[in-house]
């Protein structure tokens, strides 16, 4: 078990509360501890497998950008000590990133025996430039309370006060904590993370609701109300090192182990002195690892995470659902372009270029290079012109690869359900090779730019008809749709896509009707007039994409009038006679795919 009561305090200041504040939470949720537990072996376990699973020594580690907002909970007037500055918490940002990157002024006292072990986390830290509705933020958020103060045991309170969804942001509280039970002031505490995805509700102790740090604002920063000792914004630094799943550095108990090989065991936790201490815990004397960020050191002695704690954090991003998620929030995304659903790009003309879709053409340079361009004819001879890339000119090696992609705009996927992508493509084999040139669909969640392949098309899954020389044009039978499910991006407020053509040298390509929109639950069914008004109704029905629809009719006694069928439809509308009908209720179901829809309509 990993937390237990800790009675460390340094003259009437109470370092950190996290342990206090986590055995509160266990005591109204014992389940969490239990699941607090479990997440622990779960680090463990992932520590250990990725020893044998590491990555390529030429592959860099990526840096998880972490959206903070900060929630000021003041309680006097609006220039009081409590509502602190801008400039406090700007600094606090500030030293949030040079801290967790290992770029802190103070590195260069680092005892020696411990900078091979000191190390950048690569986690970094945003100001939210965009709150939970895609709306322009500071990332500062003010709110006025009257009361003087929040205990531990308040917890839910507080950040009822204000709170941002905490799998798409950092939620630090800054407020006026009561002093602990024996009268110690109290610096900060945080929530651990744990490997579920609890809900909200504000008696759920220990869920999303309640996911964050809270910290003095005494301590929080390095100007305005921030007080010695702690005055260099470590508290902050020290906490969100909870929040990422570290412990205290000598584990919360006399010689304790806090699961990180390379932080030597220590007796207890160090207080207001920066002079080197000894622990004999295995024996021999070792020295104190007094300067690091997860001990109870003053802020002028912290200066160190080391290389098993920058692991530990970073398996707990992997492992969290919440904290994981953070790695797609938009949060840090600059506001700018950005469309809902749906979106249909039909490349009759450049309007496309009006939505801010981009031809990206990265083999400029080239002297063989082709890009995207509009061409005759356009799918199944149904329109004027699709995108076609030529590929079959920029082959020149077996190891030569060329490229080009097309972009779209950023899409909101956070509020459908059953996102989909559909668009019509026309390929063929050339006729002296049995390879073929390649589309992959990239996908980028967030505003990381961390492009990802959604769906890969080669050979068989590429070409739409019989092999053919090189200068492709398609016929009206040489087409096919590609339709992707995209529900793993529900609810991803930014996402973009690349359409890139890998060329191999092999023939023309064509891509039309590129359209983003909402699966079936979508569909809308209307029937009108209702009452029916003269000799016949009309049935409405709409939603996107192609689709098969049944249409059913019946009396109130069950008889089926008529059945109808529709097959790779789009919208439509039908009409229904009454002119046989007696005078009485009806009932029309549509059905389509999964998805049933009923509707009633009179007849006078």
């Amino acid at each position: 078990m990993i937390f237990i009561l800790s009675s460390v305090f340094a003259q009437a200041q109470h370092r950190c509360a996290t342990v206090e504040y986590m055995n509160y939470l266990y005591s109204k949720n014992p389940a969490l501890k239990k699941e607090h537990e479990t997440f622990n072996k779960k680090i463990t376990q992932y520590l250990n497998d990725k020893k044998h699973y590491k990555l390529a020594a030429t592959q860099a580690e990526p840096i998880y950008e972490i959206p903070v907002v900060v929630h000021v909970i003041y309680n006097n007037y609006a220039n009081g000590a409590t509502n602190i500055p801008d400039a406090q918490i700007y600094s606090q940002i500030d030293i949030l990133n040079n801290d967790y990157g290992r770029r802190n002024a103070d590195t260069s006292i680092t005892y020696g025996i411990f900078k091979p072990v000191a190390a950048d986390t690569k986690i970094q830290f945003c100001l939210a430039t965009t709150d939970p509705e895609g709306r322009p933020t500071s990332g500062i958020n003010r709110v006025f309370n009257k009361k003087t103060s929040f205990a531990t045991t308040e917890s839910v309170t507080l950040k009822q006060l204000s709170y941002w969804p905490s799998d798409q942001y950092l939620n630090i509280w800054v407020c006026n904590i009561a002093p602990d039970e024996f009268g110690n002031e109290v610096l900060g505490y945080s929530q651990m993370p744990d490997s579920t995805s609890l809900g909200g509700l504000a008696d759920s102790y220990g869920t999303a609701a309640t996911d964050g740090v809270v910290i003095n604002y005494k301590y929080f920063g390095d100007v305005g109300t921030s007080t010695p000792y702690y005055n260099h914004g470590r508290t902050a630094t020290h906490e969100i090192g909870h929040w990422f799943g570290l412990i205290h550095i000598w584990g919360d108990a006399y010689c304790g182990d806090d699961y990180v090989s390379d932080t030597p065991p220590q007796e207890s936790a160090n207080g207001l002195s920066c002079d080197t201490s000894y622990s004999t815990c295995t024996g021999p004397a070792t020295i104190n690892m007094t300067q690091n960020y997860m001990d109870y050191s003053i802020d002028a002695c912290m200066n160190i995470f080391t290389m098993g704690q920058k692991d530990r954090m970073r398996a707990a991003i992997e492992i969290s659902p919440r904290r994981k998620q953070l790695f797609n929030s938009s949060g840090c995304c600059v506001p700018g372009y950005f469309v809902t659903l749906p979106q249909e790009v039909t490349f009759e003309d450049n309007s496309y270029l009006d939505n801010h879709w981009q031809i990206l053409n990265y083999d400029a340079a080239s002297a063989y290079s082709k890009t995207w361009t509009l061409e005759s004819p356009g799918a199944y001879g149904q329109s004027n012109k699709a995108f076609m890339i030529e590929n079959d000119s920029v082959y020149t090696s077996t190891d030569t690869t060329y490229w080009d992609a097309f972009q779209s705009p950023t899409i909101d996927f956070s509020i459908t359900q059953n996102p989909m992508l559909d668009f019509d493509l026309a390929y063929a084999y050339g006729t002296n090779n049995l390879n073929t040139d390649s589309l992959v669909v990239y996908y980028n969640a967030g505003c990381k730019d961390h492009w990802k392949p959604l769906t890969t098309l080669y050979g068989s899954s590429l070409v739409t008809t019989d092999r053919r020389a090189n200068n492709f044009q398609p016929g009206v039978n040489e087409w096919k749709k590609i339709s992707i499910d995209l529900t793993t991006l529900k609810g991803i407020k930014f996402v973009s896509f690349r359409f890139a053509d890998y060329s191999k040298g092999i023939n023309n390509l064509y891509i039309d009707n590129i359209n983003f929109y909402k699966e079936a639950d979508q569909m809308q069914v209307q029937l009108y007039p209702v009452p029916a008004i003269g000799e016949e109704i009309t049935l409405e029905v709409i939603y996107n994409g192609y689709k098969d629809v049944k249409i059913e009719a019946f009396n109130t006694l069950g008889r089926r009038l008529f059945e109808r069928e529709k097959t790779n439809s789009t919208s439509f509308k039908e009409t229904i006679s009454t002119t046989n009908l007696s005078a009485g209720v009806y009932i029309v179901r549509v059905t389509s795919g999964g998805e049933k829809q009923v509707k009633r309509f009179i007849v006078r």
